[in-house]
């Protein structure tokens, strides 16, 4: 009882009393954490397959910690075996908790996937129902689940209602001096309140600090309300669920959703988020690259996962949900990125009937954001069709997205002109076309200034401190059409002039056009 006890203590005190709140560590912690995510960021883009520009490692591992159990029908029914190892699950789950520590972030995010794998409020009845097993097996996986259940409001009251009371009055502290800072630490707030409910959903004192969090919220300023798409999405946050049919975020039909699929069967998904995409990849408003990551696991084999890294569209960066093309109709294909992805994996599996996890989340988290799991019967799966689907897919995704993307707003900003005459519109232009070769006409041209910089040029110097070259200090940016016929926007466009030697330079050129996630593919008829 002692051990059992103890693994409760270790378990919520991961949100110790040392801050007080949880802005009281996010500072300190959100270093720490940008220099692992750096260290891992470089790590994993090592691996990087040169040819698609995607990772194709797969040193990330999804541990029995990062996995969700299936929906509550999956309990219904359950024989006294799978009873048994169910217990052993949950106790398992229980006791890897004792790593968690501190108030932070990322702390929070593992606390909340942990409440998600424990799923107590649809595994709790089976236990009230069927008891304490008759043999020595699950019973004392049994009392430790007992035991935890009977002692969490009582460790809610001590440790973390709080650290929540604290994190409240913190916000209303910072709402003058750092408004987006309040906003996020009561976000914070919610999330790990959010994970206690799921303990034990009819927490007297937890449902009433949630209404005090949601009060503070909309006092601070903040948007509660948007960050569900409604009750459905709250309800589920967290997960991925998954239909034989396409899913509309906030008109949902709860009896779409399945776990259970065919050889042929559409399969769609969607991970509800507790959060913007935005928000939880911890990348600043206004940054091009935020990245995005599926994983994938078989057959609950502790094996590393199959990652497959991607940038995340400005029309999803906002959103709090993705919706995920596992095996689309190609003509209503969404990502590109997906179909092909899955079908990949799924062409590796043998011949039967698997479990497979699906994980949604970013390469600098080792946690996904959401997390689900499918049963497929593959004994007559097709996988080379499976794969040509997903061609046609990913051909028609990037069209069907092109259609809803919008011209970037710095096209509506006033253009800046250079004082270089070599640099007016109109030379811009002729050396675009002659830099870039697959351009086959530019439809609109801008140049943004930089704040803080008047000159048109800067000096550019080596390590010797000898200039190289002049550069631009003002970026521009193109609406074009391809010579594939299709249209796209390209940004970060500089141009140069090379040193000649003796204080002179040579004549403007155009600088190498990045690769930028902020290049995008645009429906021609939406340049306007």
């Amino acid at each position: 009882m002692k051990k059992i006890i103890l693994s409760a203590f270790i378990l919520i005190t991961c949100c110790n009393l040392q801050a007080q709140s949880i802005g009281g560590l996010l500072n300190k912690t959100k270093e720490k954490a940008k220099d692992k995510t750096k260290t891992e960021a470089e790590n994993v883009l090592a691996k990087k397959d040169p040819k698609t520009n995607t990772n194709t490692s797969n040193n990330t591992t999804m541990t029995e910690q990062q996995t969700t159990q299936p929906p509550a029908t999956e309990y219904k029914g359950m024989n006294d075996e799978s009873y048994i190892k169910a217990l052993g699950k949950k106790a398992l789950k229980m006791n890897a908790a004792k790593h968690l520590q501190g108030s932070n972030e990322l702390a929070i995010n593992d606390y909340y996937n942990l409440a998600a794998e424990l799923d107590m409020a649809a595994f709790w009845p089976v236990v009230q129902k069927k008891g304490k097993p008759s043999g020595f097996d699950g019973g004392n996986d049994y009392e430790e689940i007992v035991t935890l259940h009977k002692a969490y409001p009582e460790v809610y009251e001590t440790n973390f209602k709080p650290l929540l009371d604290g994190t409240i009055e913190n916000a209303y502290g910072l709402k003058k001096t750092n408004k987006t800072e309040a906003v996020k630490i009561i976000k914070l707030a919610m999330h790990l309140n959010e994970a206690c409910l799921m303990v034990i959903p009819d927490m007297q004192s937890a449902m009433e600090m949630k209404k005090d969090i949601e009060k503070a919220l909309t006092g601070i300023g903040g948007e509660q309300s948007k960050i569900f798409t409604g009750d459905f999405h709250k309800q589920n946050a967290g997960k991925i669920l998954f239909s034989k049919e396409p899913i509309v975020p906030g008109k949902e039909n709860p009896s779409q959703f399945t776990t259970n699929f065919g050889p042929d069967d559409r399969i769609y998904g969607i991970a509800y988020l507790p959060g913007t995409i935005q928000e939880l990849t911890e990348v600043r408003e206004g940054d091009n690259n935020v990245p995005g990551e599926f994983r994938m696991k078989v057959d609950n084999s502790i094996q590393p996962l199959f990652p497959q890294q991607f940038n995340h569209l400005p029309s999803d960066r906002n959103k709090s949900y993705f919706l995920i093309d596992v095996r689309p109709d190609p003509s209503k294909a969404i990502h590109h990125v997906d179909a092909t992805y899955f079908a990949e994996k799924f062409g590796d599996l043998s011949s039967r009937k698997h479990t497979i996890g699906i994980g949604f989340g970013s390469y600098q988290h080792s946690e996904s954001f959401a997390y689900g799991e499918l049963k497929i019967d593959w004994t007559n799966g097709d996988a080379a069709k499976m794969k040509a689907d997903a061609k046609v897919a990913a051909s028609n995704a990037e069209t069907n997205i092109a259609k809803t993307v919008q011209l970037d707003d710095a096209f509506s900003k006033p253009n800046y002109v250079f004082k270089d005459a070599a640099l007016s519109v109109a030379n811009m232009k002729k050396l675009i076309m002659a830099g870039a070769p697959g351009i086959a006409q530019i439809l609109k041209l801008v140049t943004i200034k930089e704040p803080n910089r008047t000159e048109d040029w800067t000096i550019e110097k080596n390590d010797l401190d000898i200039p190289v070259q002049q550069a631009t200090n003002h970026y521009t940016l193109i609406a074009y059409k391809g010579k594939d016929g299709k249209c796209y926007v390209q940004d970060l466009i500089q141009f140069l002039k090379v040193y000649q030697g003796g204080g002179s330079y040579g004549k403007v050129i155009l600088a190498p056009l990045l690769k930028s996630p902020a290049n995008y593919l645009i429906a021609c008829e939406n340049i306007k």
